[in-house]
């Protein structure tokens, strides 16, 4: 009787700058079993069994575990199970509160200027600068440090409106230091998870952000 094809995974182990991913176990033996764990054990056929169907695996970074190892083994009809195989994710999360930016187009007397802002999870903002005032997309996953300050110096001294495309946590996390820094801020009043999510917005302070809106960055001539 011969083995069943080990499991296969992606993304690939190894080390990555984010504190959560999701991860995907297959296996090229048809209608095979995947059983696994990510606590270390050595998994059996008591341990659980992936069902893509059922969501990905959540592989996290938290205090104390610079890394998680999801070790997994297939069982196919007719066929031995599998060997073990390890699949080992490290963190390499940056610090909250400091984000870092590059600037990916230069402003001119034609086109707006383009930089990309990360916070710790990689979240991305883009910060589109234009000749009388600038908007940024986005406020990431953040609560730590200042982004508005940010902003301001990458603008040099140009106002800053805070466009939010959606209201999950790693787009609205820096949204109440906007509205204390004086920025406006729009958010679609239609996207129902802005109020569905605790996310500590002021929508006293908030303006709908509507299907057909323009934003002037340039003065107009």
């Amino acid at each position: 009787m011969g083995k069943t094809a080990i499991p296969s995974v992606f993304p690939a182990e190894g080390t990555y700058e984010l504190s959560t991913l999701h991860v995907n176990l297959s296996c090229a033996a048809s209608h095979a079993v995947i059983h696994y764990t990510i606590d270390g054990t050595e998994p059996t056929a008591d341990s659980p069994i992936y069902h893509r169907e059922a969501g990905l695996i959540p592989v996290k970074h938290t205090d104390g575990a610079e890394s998680i190892t999801i070790r997994a083994f297939a069982q196919a009809d007719g066929l031995q199970p599998s060997d073990t195989v390890a699949f080992t994710y490290r963190f390499a999360c940056r610090p909250k509160g400091v984000f870092r930016h590059s600037l990916l187009r230069e402003p001119s007397d034609t086109a707006a200027g383009l930089i990309r802002i990360e916070d710790f999870d990689l979240d991305r903002m883009y910060l589109i600068i234009g000749q009388k005032r600038a908007a940024l997309i986005d406020a990431g996953w953040d609560y730590d440090g200042n982004l508005p300050a940010l902003c301001h110096a990458l603008t040099g001294g140009l106002p800053v409106d805070l466009l939010i495309a959606h209201g999950h946590p790693d787009h609205v996390a820096q949204a109440g230091k906007f509205i204390e820094y004086g920025c406006k801020v729009y958010a679609p009043y239609a996207d129902k998870s802005m109020k569905q999510l605790d996310c500590g917005l002021d929508f006293t302070h908030i303006e709908d952000l509507k299907d057909g809106m323009r934003f002037e960055l340039h003065p107009i001539c």
